[in-house]
């Protein structure tokens, strides 16, 4: 009997490695239709071994299975992550939907608007404390917050306009750290402007 994938079979497995799978159903989604192709081949003698089938199924859910994601939960892409000091993002960052306010320059922001920290000042030096935080984007989840640190920081932040806009779990993950409203938010996106837009004045 043969054992060379069929296309579909090869798409499914390509579709997962390449970090494609939006959540744990998506994943099971794939995982089953795998089974049903592969199935379908065997008893028509056409494609791979059960022994084969198998070893694939689970070369393809040992990629996720260390993570103990939930139902619906989106998936850690770890493609976003490369290069980040070891344990960051922190296992008790997050997965949410939060409203939240950042810095940005442009009116309406863009994806420049959105560097992380150690991508907007390359040339500082971190401590190991807050190295991985550096590797994230600063927001805020008070806008007085945000005024309060681009008046703190006027030299450099000064010049800076407040946009609003949500997180969402498919957008990366998030931690509240330093001030109690700051967050920093790991990205995993590449558009993480797009539900922002510039606030004026709030009063409350």
């Amino acid at each position: 009997m043969a054992t060379q994938l069929s296309a579909e079979e090869q798409a499914i497995i390509d579709y997962v490695e390449g970090g494609n799978a939006s959540s744990i159903d998506d994943l099971d989604t794939q995982i089953n239709r795998y089974k049903q192709v592969a199935h379908s081949q065997i008893s028509d003698k056409k494609a791979i071994s059960n022994q084969l089938l198998e070893s694939n199924i689970q070369h393809i859910e040992a990629k996720y299975i260390s993570q103990e994601l939930l139902p619906h939960q989106p998936l850690i892409q770890t493609k976003w992550f490369n290069g980040f000091p070891p344990q960051c993002p922190p296992s008790d960052a997050r997965n949410d939907t939060l409203q939240v306010f950042r810095l940005v320059s442009n009116n309406p922001p863009t994806s420049d608007d959105f560097l992380s920290t150690i991508r907007e000042y390359p040339h500082r030096k971190f401590s190991d404390e807050i190295l991985c935080n550096a590797h994230g984007v600063s927001v805020y989840r008070i806008y007085k917050d945000a005024l309060n640190s681009r008046n703190k920081f006027s030299k450099t932040l000064g010049h800076k306009k407040i946009a609003v806009g949500t997180i969402t779990p498919n957008d990366g993950l998030v931690k509240e750290t330093f001030e109690p409203s700051h967050i920093t938010w790991w990205l995993q996106t590449e558009k993480p402007h797009k539900t922002f837009r510039e606030v004026g004045n709030v009063t409350k």
